[in-house]
């Protein structure tokens, strides 16, 4: 399953999430994280052999 690493308004947020899709990661970042319609979440795909460093 790919991991990405969660940045939100451009900072990287230290989080990473999983998902099966980009959208059901996109979708566990928000139903954790309280967004805004201001906020700009980007997701980046990791290498999930070597995990988030």
């Amino acid at each position: 399953m790919p991991v990405y690493r969660v940045y939100l308004d451009g900072q990287d947020t230290g989080n990473f999430v999983t998902g099966s899709t980009y959208a059901d990661a996109y979708f566990n970042v928000a139903s954790t994280v309280p967004l805004t319609y201001e906020n700009d979440v980007q997701l980046k795909e990791i290498d999930s052999k070597t995990g988030p460093h």
